[in-house]
């Protein structure tokens, strides 16, 4: 059997199991408005099975792309926090949660941002003594 005929199977499993609900937002869409999802991305090691697949809508598996909650970018989480949680809830939910490494990559983000904050204020301090 061809892939994309294995693809389309599986979604269509996929849709009488889970529904035509985007297991990331929770929207209810047509199928049509659905994508076959890696749960743990390929690109990372993630296998082509049933256990890794899932239904998402076309938003989010843009939104997600490669990443996992554990490797997702600083200026997208910052732009999506509402995506980025709910991320999260879908990978506990599917067994793919790695609680330690994503707050271990957030408490990085936000050492970060206070160093940026720091420089920023510095800069400013700066510019309104001398100028």
């Amino acid at each position: 059997m061809s892939t994309k005929k294995k693809n389309k199977k599986t979604k269509e499993h996929l849709l009488k199991t889970l529904g035509n609900i985007c297991q990331i937002c929770g929207k209810d869409l047509p199928s049509e408005k659905l994508a076959l999802e890696h749960i743990f991305p390929k690109s990372k090691g993630g296998k082509d099975n049933k256990e890794n697949l899932s239904i998402v809508c076309f938003s989010c598996n843009s939104k997600k792309g490669k990443n996992t909650s554990a490797t997702y970018p600083l200026k997208s989480l910052l732009e999506n926090k509402d995506f980025f949680i709910n991320l999260c809830k879908y990978e506990k939910k599917n067994f793919a949660f790695t609680k330690e490494i994503t707050l271990k990559n957030l408490k990085e983000y936000r050492e970060k941002l206070k160093r940026d904050i720091f420089l920023i204020n510095s800069v400013i301090k700066e510019i309104e003594k001398e100028f």
